[in-house]
């Protein structure tokens, strides 16, 4: 979904708004105690601060909607000729716009609904058929997901995984409950975990 064709990009002055002053707004140089060292410094640094904020204020594009900018609803409440007609086109982009985020949000829901199984099988994954049969590494694997299955032996649980991210040793808490999970195949699952959390997110 591209929303960017919603939006206009315009500047201060593009949007009606009086240009910011660069200069400090008040003078003390001439006071007692302005003529010290630090007092100098100080206010050499509030005259810079000012002067970087008005640059950047005046200068840094503002998105607004199409449409629907400063200008438009002042133009609207001046009466201005077409102002109204204008104003009213933008209820059926409303309306476009709010059918898209429904739109965005049902597949993040879909998504996460999708991922969380996907993520618990995966973590808890023990590879047995990539070993010959009989072979230690095998019979070891086979043991530990009967173990597993028998509930003598812990699986990792979602909520585990997804707070894994605020533990430093996460990955090593995890590693331990699944001692057969590669590293590649963890790093993977975290990097989903961070996804489905995200789109979570943004369904709420």
């Amino acid at each position: 979904n591209d929303f960017k064709k919603y939006v206009t990009t315009r500047d201060r002055i593009q949007n009606g708004l009086a240009p910011i002053d660069s200069e400090l707004a008040f003078d003390v140089s001439g006071h007692d105690a302005a003529g010290t060292a630090v007092a100098s410094s100080m206010l050499a640094r509030m005259k810079d601060d000012v002067a970087a904020y008005a640059k950047v204020a005046n200068t840094s594009p503002s998105m607004r909607m199409t449409n629907l900018t400063d200008t438009d609803l002042v133009d609207f409440f001046n009466n201005v000729e077409g102002s109204e007609e204008m104003l009213c086109s933008t209820k059926a982009t409303l309306t476009e716009i709010l059918s898209e985020l429904n739109q965005v949000r049902d597949a993040d829901s879909k998504g996460v609904r999708a991922v969380i199984p996907m993520l618990k099988d995966a973590v808890n994954f023990v590879d047995v058929e990539g070993y010959p049969r009989n072979s230690p590494e095998r019979q070891a694997r086979t043991k530990f997901v009967l173990r597993q299955a028998a509930r003598q032996a812990p699986v990792v649980w979602v909520e585990l995984l997804f707070g894994s991210l605020l533990s430093t040793r996460g990955e090593a808490d995890l590693m331990a409950l699944n001692p057969y999970l590669d590293k590649s195949s963890l790093d993977l699952c975290l990097r989903l975990v961070s996804i489905a959390m995200l789109r979570a997110n943004r369904v709420r």
